[in-house]
């Protein structure tokens, strides 16, 4: 019934301002009962045994954690702040500036027993803790699973409250967990949950053990794990909540860390981005290694020569003038494609052939890690202090690329969520940034 009315939606209603607005109005209702309403119910009726104290993973004593194995140790990440492209130079966004920098925690592989995992979570359960990632701040942090009524949260008293749900539990006596609350969006599955995969490729010892992975995952993220990892064919799916329990869980903390949105108090004002450096953290360490694999699946070596326009299919953050930008790089050598419309590698092969990639903000964009050095970027979006900046600047400084963002005016305002505006956008912009793009200085 629900994806009936959202096809209906998309095709017949989306189109009309009154419809976007019911449909935004419904939208916030629905989240407003999944962050206030649904929490309570599940406080005053969730029975102990899915009560659990949350803990960082690192933090986990003997008693939690069998073994753990130093895969890599901490390192102090500095970047540039994010550049936008205004009235013909490169400008700090939104008026900000100064060095980013951020310490990135020692990565480990941690060896859990008794442990249970859930679809679409990013939780390990154990000895009454929900294990999280030692970013992972509960007060500050809202997660996916309270957007889909998974869990639920007491920040104040550091405490989790797991859903029962009718699914039967997986009993499996040793695994590697590659579940969380985003694997399904294509830049997070790359830049969060592959690179653990890999990570446990390289222990010979976990070889024969199953990958518990979530349900529904896209054909190309299926094909991303076939290339990257050929010898994991042995996969155990969860649908969202359902739970496996593993005597001896295999488990690394993400190589990546984006809040997945911030907490807003009841009737408060949802906090704005502009100025925080925490939205958007990676391990140049884990990125490395997705780059050195795809690079060993291509006997020959990248080469930046092609113009590349990104198309984009979504109902939110659209450029509403996309044709017209379309034309105008289209006659300065642009091509332009639709990456999820090709095969993983295709895509893979394609971005390691870019010289200059123009592109909206969307999950396309992961396959940046794939460019070659020095390849420029000109990332389309809408201007709202609510917008991260971040995610992509410092995703495309760690890969060795130069990345400016030409901003556009949003034309409607009324959508659920400020940053996901559709926006306009100056094709002179996009031009003047195309040719005076700096190249990137070496990695």
């Amino acid at each position: 019934m629900l994806g009936a009315l959202k096809s209906v939606y998309r095709r017949h209603l989306s189109r009309y301002r009154w419809a976007r607005r019911a449909r935004n109005l419904f939208v916030r209702a629905i989240i407003w009962t999944h962050f206030w309403l649904f929490p309570v119910v599940m406080m005053l009726f969730t029975g102990s045994d899915r009560r659990y104290r949350l803990l960082a993973l690192p933090s986990a004593g003997p008693d939690l954690v069998r073994c753990r194995t130093m895969l890599h140790e901490r390192e102090t990440v500095a970047l540039s702040w994010p550049a936008v492209w205004q009235r013909g130079r490169r400008v700090p966004a939104q008026g900000n500036g100064g060095p980013v920098v951020y310490e990135w925690p020692a990565i480990e592989r941690f060896q859990i027993r008794h442990a249970r995992v859930a679809g679409r979570s990013e939780f390990v359960f154990a000895g009454g803790f929900a294990l999280h990632h030692p970013l992972f701040d509960a007060q500050a942090h809202a997660t996916g699973e309270e957007l889909h009524r998974l869990g639920a949260f007491n920040p104040a008293r550091s405490r989790y409250f797991r859903r029962r749900l009718e699914h039967a539990p997986v009993q499996l006596d040793a695994a590697i967990a590659l579940v969380g609350s985003c694997t399904a969006n294509y830049v997070h599955w790359l830049t969060e949950t592959l690179p653990q995969l890999l990570l446990a490729d390289r222990a010979p010892a976990l070889a024969r053990l199953p990958v518990v992975v979530d349900a529904g995952l896209h054909p190309n993220i299926l094909a991303s794990m076939t290339a990257f990892a050929p010898s994991r064919s042995d996969r155990v799916e969860l649908a969202p909540g359902q739970v496996a329990e593993i005597g001896e869980l295999f488990v690394c903390c993400a190589p990546t860390f984006i809040p997945f949105d911030y907490r807003v108090r009841m009737f408060g004002k949802r906090p704005e981005l502009v100025g925080r450096t925490d939205a958007a953290r990676f391990s140049p360490f884990a990125l490395r290694l997705v780059r050195e694999r795809a690079d060993a699946l291509f006997s020959e070596p990248a080469a930046p020569r092609r113009r590349l326009l990104l198309r984009r299919r979504s109902n939110m953050r659209s450029v509403v003038n996309f044709e017209e930008l379309e034309a105008a790089l289209q006659s300065e050598g642009f091509e332009v494609v639709e990456p999820e419309a090709l095969p993983f590698l295709e895509q893979v092969s394609l971005f390691r052939t870019a010289a200059v990639v123009v592109a909206q903000t969307g999950a396309g964009l992961g396959n940046l890690l794939f460019a070659p050095h020095g390849c420029r970027v000109v990332t389309l979006i809408g201007r709202s202090p609510f917008s991260n900046y971040h995610y992509y600047s410092n995703l495309a400084q760690i890969a060795g690329l130069d990345l400016v963002y030409v901003e556009g005016q949003p034309v409607d305002l009324s959508v659920w969520h400020p940053a996901h505006a559709d926006y306009r956008i100056d094709a002179a912009d996009v031009l003047g940034a195309v040719r005076a793009a700096e190249p990137a200085g070496p990695s």
